[in-house]
């Protein structure tokens, strides 16, 4: 490459089957459903997890009025509290960056938790789902956990 000579390189052929073969893993629901009702239909938690991120995006500057805000989100719903937590999980773990520091979403979990007691296990069980699984997760989520 250094000489500029070109290379062919192989084609690139990935099935499905393929996919199937590897172990990926990907955050599916950490927490059992039995813990808290039935499940939140795909729509529900596709609309409440917007909510939760549009509410974090608008509310930044100040996490006292983010915690508030993301609490008062109109949904009464079983799995409220979890899908809220995998929300912000998800968003501090985004890759390239998330849109905040890391440190900002540690904060509103924590702030979050004074307001609402119910959500700690939650916290702990998605933390500790990911904790379990740190040899899968990308270096850059790796070092945002630590």
């Amino acid at each position: 490459l250094a000489k500029g000579v070109p290379h062919q390189l192989p084609p690139f052929i990935l099935t499905t089957e393929d996919v199937k073969k590897k172990s990926l893993v990907y955050m599916v629901d950490p927490i059992p459903v039995s813990q808290g009702g039935e499940e939140m239909s795909a729509i529900d938690k596709w609309v409440l997890q917007d909510l939760v991120i549009a509410t974090i995006e608008c509310f930044a500057k100040s996490i006292g009025e983010c915690k508030k805000q993301v609490l008062m989100i109109p949904v009464n719903h079983a799995q409220f509290d979890r899908v809220v937590i995998e929300t912000i999980y998800g968003q501090m773990l985004r890759v390239p960056a998330p849109s905040q520091l890391p440190l900002f979403y540690f904060r509103l979990l924590q702030s979050i938790t004074t307001l609402q007691s119910s959500m700690k296990g939650h916290i702990e069980a998605v933390g500790n789902f990911y904790i379990s699984r740190m040899g899968y997760i990308d270096v850059e989520c790796g070092e945002v956990l630590a």
